[in-house]
């Protein structure tokens, strides 16, 4: 169903614009900010033509935005509104992707960010919480607890983590390397990008 969803967006997207596309047009597609765009396309995510100019400065084949459509595989990742819990290996280009944005953002920044955004979580979380915000599957965050990945202490038979240690998981290598689903990692950019808008920290993000 959801193949034939984004079969079907990307079938209206031919339809509707000429073979080359611009800058707003491809992030009017995408449903992603400016800054996002950009960075995919200065980056090479998304194959152009970078004529250098001021103005209309990228032309992308319309062929090459949909093969990035379809490398995340759903309309609603494009969207990137909500996680999922299955094991999706993330394509090379967009882990590398997400690490250099992360390295460019100063850990205080990122870390404010989950504070907000997850402070509905109480203080210390479980990891079926973890792997709620993650995407992950449980079983791995309780794999990472026991070698020590994720710090936590035990009540019981219970592995329980407090915030500050769930959050330096999420901001690790580890995670990063980790088979967390490219849903998440869509789904952070984006709110992370929007968040970044509205609390601008001391650094020069380019995305």
């Amino acid at each position: 169903m959801k193949n034939q969803k984004l079969n079907e967006y990307c079938n209206n997207i031919r339809n509707q614009y000429k073979d080359y596309l611009s800058l707003e047009q491809f992030r009017i597609i995408c449903k992603i900010a400016k800054r996002t765009a950009n960075y995919l396309l200065t980056n090479g995510v998304v194959p152009c033509i970078d004529t250098g100019k001021q103005t209309c400065r990228f032309k992308i084949k319309i062929d090459d935005v949909l093969a990035y459509l379809h490398s995340l595989e759903s309309v609603e990742r494009i969207t990137a509104t909500g996680m999922s819990s299955c094991k999706v290996v993330r394509p090379k280009v967009l882990r590398e992707s997400y690490s250099a944005f992360l390295k460019e953002i100063p850990e205080s920044g990122f870390l404010s960010y989950l504070e907000q955004t997850y402070h509905q979580y109480p203080d210390v979380i479980t990891p079926s919480d973890i792997a709620e915000i993650t995407g992950l599957v449980e079983g791995t965050i309780q794999h990472y607890t026991r070698n020590g990945h994720i710090q936590a202490f035990r009540i019981g038979r219970n592995h329980m983590i407090p915030k500050p240690y769930a959050y330096e998981f999420i901001m690790s290598d580890k995670f990063i390397d980790s088979l967390s689903p490219i849903e998440y990692i869509v789904k952070i950019s984006h709110e992370l990008e929007a968040w970044l808008e509205v609390n601008p920290v001391d650094c020069e993000v380019v995305l």
